[in-house]
């Protein structure tokens, strides 16, 4: 019956759904690295435009596949409506074609099964050509126009972890992807975990906007009956006639006509049915003012303009005399900066203690929270040195889950780094030089108090122009380990190494194992799996025949994280295709953390093209 329904509102909307509303849809979520690579990935599409949109026939690609268009998926496991057409505010799941129904008990439990749409492609097996877990890019057209694509350079964090869309109002850009942070890794079908809807703020101001309370101004005129005024006190004492209130207490027992006035009056209606509930309680003819102040707990802050902050936290006391008696309540909300409350949810995320010749040395800051953190008063010290560095005297934060760098030569950093978009300062009051036999960073608030630390040795990362990153933060104690990045670091980044588990034993997996690098798009790639005992480790791999002669050297004694993934396309060291037939994948991981070396081979197979 549902898919009936569907259908007939399907031709209804067919009409009407055109190129502003094709404008609407946007890839809200990708997962590149599912638990099963051939049959896990998924593209999530959302409808934010105000009408139906038929997606049938749309080309969805990546980087290296843009022959694949959406059509309905009709599979055993189809958890959605039937057709393409994706209803404003829903959501649409593209899947690959065998998907086998692992997301079905989590779009149950936490989608909208009645609204949902589940897609698939044609032309292929894989979405895309098997979308890279460390780097690619998802789009969808429509009429050969990009209506949107979705862009990442690195892994969301391991398995089954995906990216996510914070803000579809706006480009997906490395401020606005974010791994899924749901206890399951991924939310398909159904709100982002990171989801970031447009200005929260309104919600909050509602209570201040009641500070339309400036409208009695207009009431005033018929404020000439004096009995009005009784009920009207409780508007406009947003805190002008605080100390009028209590002249009028004894009288605030007749709301029967402060209700009348709130007929004519709209803005001081309900005002009034929450004046008259709360003063019945008490009885006591100081209680009137205590439910005028906690009605409109944020309105103070109009009439006491220069101590905005004030209105909310003095009606809290219970004698309105305390109110103008108190402008130090501001020192109030000024005491969890003191305590460095507020610098919780900065750490100490990557060091780069030993640039080599013609760098510079830096540290960065990652902000854990989603709060913008002021760093106004906080400084680095060494173990080594007495003296703090003030890393701002004011005027610098950093945004949540942002990034920020101090370094030594901000000049010299920024020509290392050409693509890094972030914020770079130089330290207040000159820079310490970081030794590379080892030392110990804290972070202090402004108060001196230690807010976060972190601590290197020399072994951390024998190579110059290679940074150590923190593995995870969430790790107790801190695993540090010298970054995988080809570069040298990541600054601004997500670190290289990040991982939210460690394995507990060196493991090898295959996807598209026979393959056939034929170019026809379709498993032309061997995608090669290693995940490591260790935070990091070194990692080599070369492709021999079954008669031992060596053909590839596929990595070469390269520092990786804890899971890495490469690839091989068929060719030999030269380039050249290799014929179909067998080869030797010989695997080899140096393990520094736990000094031991591993080695193992597998078995890989080019297929025949038909």
């Amino acid at each position: 019956m549902i898919r009936k329904h569907h259908l007939a509102i399907t031709v209804l909307c067919l009409g009407f759904a055109g190129e502003a509303a094709a404008a609407g849809i946007v890839i809200s979520e990708v997962l590149a690295d599912p638990h099963s690579e051939s049959k896990g990935e998924f593209v999530e599409l959302y409808n934010a435009g105000d009408e139906p949109v038929d997606l049938e026939g749309w080309p969805l690609g990546d980087s290296r596949d843009v022959n694949d268009t959406i059509t309905d998926f009709t599979g055993p496991h189809d958890a959605g409506l039937a057709g393409t057409v994706l209803a404003p505010g829903a959501y649409a799941l593209v899947v690959d074609p065998d998907y086998e129904g692992e997301y079905n008990d989590r779009i149950s439990a936490e989608g909208d099964s009645g609204r949902l749409l589940m897609l698939t492609i044609n032309g292929d097996r894989t979405l895309g050509n098997g979308l890279g877990n460390s780097g690619d890019l998802v789009f969808i057209k429509r009429d050969d126009v990009t209506i949107d694509r979705f862009e990442w350079t690195e892994s969301a964090g391991g398995n089954g972890i995906s990216w996510e869309r914070p803000r579809f109002d706006l480009p997906v850009e490395a401020s606005n992807r974010l791994p899924s942070s749901h206890p399951d890794g991924s939310t398909p079908g159904f709100r982002n975990s990171t989801a970031s809807d447009l200005p929260p703020t309104p919600g909050p101001e509602q209570p201040v906007t009641p500070g339309e309370p400036e409208e009695p101004a207009q009431p005033e005129e018929p404020a000439t009956p004096e009995e009005p005024e009784d009920p009207t006190q409780p508007e406009d004492p947003a805190d002008q006639e605080g100390p009028e209130g209590p002249a009028t207490p004894e009288e605030p027992e007749e709301p029967a006509q402060p209700e009348d006035p709130a007929d004519q009056e709209g803005p001081e209606g309900p005002a009034t049915p929450e004046e008259p509930e709360e003063p019945v309680a008490p009885e006591d003819p100081e209680e009137p003012t205590g439910p005028q102040t906690p009605a409109e707990p944020e309105t103070p802050a109009e009439p006491e303009e220069p101590v905005a902050p004030d209105g909310p936290q003095q009606p809290m006391d219970p004698d309105d005399s305390v109110e103008p008696d108190e402008p130090g309540g501001p020192s109030e909300p000024m005491a969890p900066q003191d305590t460095g409350s507020s610098m919780e949810s900065v750490i100490i995320n990557e060091i780069m203690f030993n640039p080599g010749p013609n760098r510079t040395e830096w540290i960065e800051l990652h902000n854990r929270g989603s709060d913008a953190v002021d760093l106004a008063g906080s400084a680095l010290r060494l173990d080594h040195v007495e003296r703090a560095r003030l890393v701002s005297s004011g005027g610098l934060s950093i945004e949540g889950q942002g990034y920020l760098v101090i370094a030594h030569d901000v000049v010299l950093f920024r020509e290392t780094h050409p693509d890094f978009g972030g914020t770079v300062v130089e330290a207040t009051g000159g820079w310490e030089r970081l030794r590379n036999s080892g030392a110990k960073i804290w972070l202090l608030d402004a108060v001196g108090k230690p807010a976060h630390s972190a601590e290197y040795d020399e072994d951390s990362n024998p190579d110059p122009g290679r940074s150590v990153e923190l593995v995870n933060p969430d790790f107790d104690p801190p695993v540090w380990g010298p970054s995988a990045d080809p570069r040298g670091g990541t600054p601004g980044r997500r670190n290289s190494l990040h991982v939210t588990r460690i394995p507990d034993s060196v493991t090898v997996h295959f996807s598209n194992n026979p393959f056939s690098p034929d170019g026809d798009n379709y498993e032309d790639i061997c995608l090669v799996t290693v995940n490591l005992p260790a935070p990091h480790g070194i990692l080599h791999a070369m492709v021999f025949d079954i008669h031992g002669r060596f053909h590839k050297t596929l990595i070469d004694q390269a520092t990786v994280a804890s899971r890495h993934v490469f690839t091989w396309d068929g060719t030999d060291q030269h380039g050249r295709v290799l014929p179909a037939g067998p080869y030797i994948l010989y695997v080899e991981q140096m393990l520094p953390a736990l000094d031991r070396l591993t080695a193992s081979k597998h078995l890989v197979v080019i297929a025949a093209s038909p």
